[in-house]
């Protein structure tokens, strides 16, 4: 009787340790708050760096909510899951870390583009790579001379 007991106090602490881990079913899973919030940083920056394109307050909305659609989301539910993770801090931390790290990579391959890209060697001023010369353009040949008024 007394190893039944003790079974059974197991059994009810194990229970109470995994409904205590589970996310209820209406907030975002954490691979998907993740997903979210790193699309959200990076709106939020296109709104900041390119502000004339989003100089109103309909245009940085539409932005906002075309991220929401993208996540199959709205921001009611996206309110309502980072209220659950901000009660839920540890979760949230390890959800914030891992959307730091991916925006620190993105720019690292994005800086990185942009290095390789202003590394590429310019061609000299009337110079054409190859063979390659554009139709009107007569090598060797002179300019005929020009009159007073302008005209060949």
């Amino acid at each position: 009787m007394k190893t039944s007991f003790h079974i059974l106090v197991c059994l009810i602490i194990n229970t109470l340790f995994i409904a205590c881990d589970h996310t209820p079913d209406y907030i975002l899973k954490e691979k998907q708050m993740e997903d979210l919030l790193v699309d959200i940083h990076k709106s939020e920056a296109l709104i900041e760096t390119e502000y004339e394109k989003f100089n109103t307050s309909e245009k940085k909305e539409a932005l906002r909510e075309s991220v929401f659609r993208k996540h199959n989301t709205n921001k009611a539910q996206f309110d309502t899951s980072l209220m659950w993770y901000g009660r839920n801090l540890e979760k949230y931390v390890d959800i914030y870390g891992k959307v730091i790290e991916r925006l620190r990579t993105q720019e690292k391959q994005v800086s990185g583009l942009i290095t390789d890209n202003n590394s590429q060697p310019l061609s000299r001023p009337g110079r054409f790579p190859g063979n390659v010369q554009p139709p009107h353009y007569w090598q060797d040949c002179p300019l005929p001379p020009r009159q007073a008024d302008g005209k060949p």
